[in-house]
């Protein structure tokens, strides 16, 4: 854990038993509110907290830092290694069956595989791959998401990550901190169409 004095944000790896599991699904949910409710259904938040308490899931304890404020939690992150990246994408689909209705996910199948195709583009396996970044909406402009990709970089300054196409604001945030485009991928569903991008940082 590192304690940056100059904004008092507080980094934590996330503590199922010390943490509040529906801040942290709140804040999930709001990386993407509109691939996320596609993806979780008519109770996201229902299904995300199931999910934090889960070893079947993307947000594994090992994988999920979390930005405090104040005792609050403000920011979240989850990133792992590219080369987990299929294994990790497996396990939360047992995870995902689990925590939402049966039904519902065998009925969601076809909207994930037509994800599946549309989250495309190359990633080096050298690489850190990023899945969830938000921060709170109460409190962006302060730096605090400079703060979380300056935090991975420790980690690893090789990043990639998906962006929804539409997230204009969310798009010039990680251009400014260093990331290019490298692919965008399409897919329709229901009559409407979707995007994302994926974005490098080397």
């Amino acid at each position: 854990m590192n304690f940056d004095t100059a904004n008092k944000i507080l980094f934590e790896t996330y503590n199922p038993q010390h943490h509040d599991k529906g801040t942290i699904a709140k804040l999930i949910f709001e990386s993407d509110v509109e691939m996320n409710s596609l993806v979780y259904g008519s109770e996201p938040i229902k299904v995300i907290t199931a999910l934090l308490s889960t070893p079947q899931t993307y947000f594994l304890v090992e994988h999920t830092t979390l930005a405090v404020l104040n005792n609050r939690i403000v920011g979240i992150v989850v990133a792992y290694p590219v080369s987990k990246h299929a294994e990790i994408d497996k396990l939360a689909g047992q995870g995902m069956m689990k925590s939402m209705n049966p039904i519902v996910f065998i009925r969601k199948m076809p909207l994930f595989m037509k994800m599946s195709k549309m989250l495309g583009g190359t990633m080096e396996n050298d690489g850190l791959y990023v899945h969830t970044i938000c921060v709170d909406s109460e409190v962006r402009g302060q730096s605090i998401g400079r703060k979380l990709i300056q935090h991975l970089n420790n980690i690893n300054p090789k990043m990639y990550l998906y962006v929804n196409a539409n997230n204009h604001a969310a798009i010039r945030f990680y251009e400014k901190n260093g990331f290019i485009r490298k692919h965008h991928g399409t897919m329709r569903h229901k009559g409407k169409e979707y995007g994302e991008l994926l974005m490098e940082r080397k």
